[in-house]
């Protein structure tokens, strides 16, 4: 959290502070021509959720705040998607309050993006670590669980989209199978850089692949915490550093 305590020391960019912000976020796939997930309901609370009838039969429930997954909710027709249970409004309550302080008060509800290939569970994550314009991996995430990482898959890649020559986290392992790589897989890398190159900062850029093309999902500026990186990644990682942003 180093970056973080820097800026709340010595000041805040407007760069930085979009990545904090989900809304400013979306404003700014905007300005690129990116689209984002469709806002249906902000929430000043997390009691202001109406009956789970009320919305669509697939949404997205996240904190307006926090960090790991922690609040989020993947809902496809009716279930939990890493669970395949029924959700009720009263689980979901009980599992807010249950967080406490890892998560602010606000929440927002959002469509949920659908796979370009059509397969269902979660979107895919296509998460770029880009400094400036340079892109040092990308990993591609299957999210099977919400509370448990290890039942998650990951592809580690090059900007190549070939599998990197190292491991980058002691906890996550590259799946062993072929990544799945969708047809536009070189729109999102083009597009995650842009987005970096004017950022002017080390930022993750995370995008999905949906059935209707790139879809914005978070700019992200410290992953991990900066925690959990293999020695050799942090060496790696560190040396590609520029200036005080990164890039």
């Amino acid at each position: 959290m180093l970056r973080k305590a820097f800026w709340e020391r010595s000041g805040w960019s407007e760069n930085a502070k979009l990545c904090f912000d989900r809304e400013a976020t979306k404003a700014f796939a905007a300005s690129n021509g990116l689209r984002s997930p469709e806002t249906l309901l902000t929430l000043d609370s997390i009691t202001a959720l109406p009956p789970l009838d009320e919305l669509p039969s697939s949404f997205v429930l996240k904190p307006l705040e926090g960090w790991s997954s922690n609040g989020v909710f993947l809902v496809q027709d009716g279930r939990d998607i890493t669970t395949q249970e029924p959700v009720t409004r009263s689980q979901i309550l009980a599992r807010v309050e249950e967080l406490g302080t890892l998560i602010g008060q606000g929440f927002l509800v959002e469509e949920m993006v659908r796979n370009w290939d059509g397969r269902r569970g979660a979107p895919l994550d296509f998460k770029f670590y880009n400094f400036g314009r340079r892109t040092a991996y990308i990993d591609v995430v299957e999210r099977n669980s919400l509370r448990s990482q290890k039942l998650n898959r990951h592809w580690f890649l090059n900007d190549r989209w070939l599998p990197l020559d190292r491991k980058v986290q002691r906890y996550q392992d590259h799946a062993k199978d072929a990544p799945p790589i969708p047809p536009f897989c070189d729109d999102l890398l083009h597009i995650s850089q842009r987005l970096a190159r004017q950022l002017r900062m080390f930022v993750r850029v995370d995008l999905y692949a949906s059935d209707n093309g790139p879809v914005m999902g978070e700019l992200t500026v410290n992953p991990h915490g900066g925690k959990g990186y293999t020695e050799d990644a942090d060496l790696w990682l560190g040396s590609l550093w520029r200036g005080k942003t990164g890039a």
